[in-house]
């Protein structure tokens, strides 16, 4: 087969919807790219940034299994809380080797994801789910924000000048 060979798709998406879709695409790649960039800018650094002694602290020790966060925070100076963050950031770094997922049952503990396959699955279904679980809440929030910008402003005016009248004119009944 050659490089040239292509399928044709055909879907009926509306253009509103396909541009939509095509901009949301843009929007996660560039972050993506400008993310990767910041991370691998700080990790390759003159200076020994807090990334990278986190990022051969767990080069160094991986074989050992299940790590602690507390300990790698007290061998490497770096906070607690700091250490999770960087080590959710070598994790989105594709071209860090070691990816690092929590330890089943132990919490503050964290192995190398190809100690135990089953964990690892098992954490990604996890993970997948979340994702999707999110989406569905931007797609929601999307959408009624499009259907908000759809209902006009001066609409909405009229909408509530008729009803404060209409009220008025109920008072104005009752009083009668």
């Amino acid at each position: 087969m050659s490089k040239d060979f292509r399928i044709p798709v055909t879907m009926d998406i509306p253009p509103e919807v396909s541009s939509r879709i095509n901009q949301r695409v843009a929007e996660d790649t560039t972050y993506v790219t400008l993310r990767a960039r910041a991370i691998e800018k700080t990790y390759n650094n003159a200076q020994i940034t807090n990334l990278r002694k986190i990022g051969e602290y767990l080069l160094s020790n991986w074989l050992k299994g299940e790590i602690s966060v507390k300990q790698i925070a007290r061998e490497t100076g770096v906070a607690e809380g700091s250490v999770k963050i960087l080590i959710a950031d070598l994790n989105f770094w594709r071209e860090y080797p070691l990816k690092m997922i929590p330890v089943k049952g132990k919490p503050g503990f964290i192995q190398n994801s190809l100690k135990d396959i089953n964990t690892t699955e098992q954490y990604l279904r996890q993970k997948s789910r979340t994702i999707a679980s999110m989406e569905q809440v931007y797609e929601n929030v999307d959408t009624q924000m499009s259907v908000k910008k759809e209902e006009s402003e001066p609409q909405r005016r009229k909408e509530v000048v008729e009803k404060k009248q209409k009220s008025k004119e109920k008072e104005a009944d009752e009083q009668e």
